[in-house]
This record gives C-alpha cells, sequence and structure tokens, in this order.
C-alpha cells in the first residue's frame, strides 16, 4: 500500500531566500539509501523527481 503524506507550512520571504540559498541538489541511484532512522536530523530532503520508499525494519 502506497501513501502520500503531505506537510504544509508557511515561511516568510526571509526564510524561503535563507533555504533556497542552502539548498543542494543530489542525485541518487536506484535503490540507494539516503536517509537511516539513526542519522543526525540535521537535513531536509525535497523530492524534485522520481519516488521514496519509506521502509521500518
Amino acid at each position: 500500500m502506497r501513501s502520500i503524506i503531505k506537510k504544509e507550512f508557511t515561511l516568510s520571504n526571509e526564510e524561503q531566500e535563507i533555504l533556497v540559498r542552502a539548498c543542494r541538489i543530489k542525485k541518487f541511484k536506484y535503490a540507494e539509501t539516503i536517509y537511516n532512522e539513526v542519522d543526525d536530523r540535521t537535513h531536509y530532503y525535497y523530492l524534485l523527481n522520481g519516488n521514496i520508499e519509506i521502509t521500518k525494519l
């Protein structure tokens, strides 16, 4: 079963500009793990193209 989780929030114009300047585009290989539950939560990921699968073992 697939589900899509959407989180909506509002940023000020200044906050948006700070976020855009901090963004880096990165391509991942098919089936590559981009985040593990034990990783430090210091980044946000925004999917531009493709699909992700969230799995908890």
